[in-house]
């Protein structure tokens, strides 16, 4: 176990050392990776915050409260932190080969619990040309999809199907949005609009809760846990479908 505790503004006293590490080592015993923990308490004004990150093999595990007291601050952050790794525990076989998901919404600061389901979809590395993808999604009854140009990109490509045509979201040195339209007589793709597109890093549970507040019908992130692009999208008010990278 690597643990570093920084503390800015306010003192780490050993009582607040020894508080930090007994959490740490609790968390510890889900997984048997050797783990390392980031942890920062801060002091602002009338408040304490506490802002740590989890890592654990290729999964990281995030989060920061404040209240105003710093030993509060710190129960109240490894609670949620906890409660993190402990659903990504339930459903981590899933991970591995795709399937159907179940996980608990916290809605953020709400009280009320959601469970709902995803439906877990790894795009397979089978390469597909742009106007294939496009030709494929618009015989099918789903909004979006994703390919490999091929076997070696570096990324995958993401579809959305609009009233128009489709929005292609695409690497190409960096991500962007590209609004395509189909010119079915010449069997080519036109594109209309080009925007930069700002890829956020998250966890899938803040993900859904994001879609959930924000009724966003998708979003594209990067795992936190897995460094990998994926496009979670809504299906109903408790299931959604994800699209990951392999």
């Amino acid at each position: 176990m690597i643990l570093n505790i920084h503390g800015h503004k306010i003192k780490i006293t050993r009582q607040l050392h020894d508080t930090i590490e007994d959490h740490v080592k609790k968390i510890k015993h889900y997984f048997d990776h050797i783990i390392t923990a980031n942890v920062t308490v801060a002091r602002q004004k009338n408040t304490v915050t506490a802002e740590a990150t989890v890592i654990m093999g290729h999964h990281h595990f995030h989060n920061k409260l404040s209240s105003d007291n710093k030993f509060k601050s710190v129960e109240l952050l490894f609670d949620k932190i906890e409660d993190q790794v402990r659903r990504y525990k339930d459903y981590i076989t899933s991970h591995k080969s795709g399937g159907v998901r179940e996980l608990v919404s916290d809605l953020l600061d709400a009280e009320e619990k959601i469970k709902v389901t995803v439906l877990d979809e790894v795009i397979e590395k089978k390469p597909m040309s742009d106007l294939e993808a496009v030709l494929e999604l618009a015989g099918s009854r789903s909004v979006f999809s994703g390919y490999y140009l091929n076997p070696a990109s570096e990324h995958a490509s993401f579809l959305e199907k609009t009233s128009a045509g489709c929005n292609l979201y695409v690497f190409d040195g960096h991500w962007e949005k590209r609004s395509i339209v189909l010119d079915k007589r010449k069997n080519i793709l036109n594109t209309d609009t080009v925007e930069n597109l700002h890829i956020v890093k998250d966890s899938l549970e803040s993900s859904v809760d994001f879609l959930i507040l924000e009724k966003n019908p998708f979003r594209i992130f990067e795992s936190v846990r897995t460094g990998k692009i994926c496009l979670l999208y809504r299906k109903n008010k408790t299931s959604f479908g994800l699209i990951r990278e392999i």
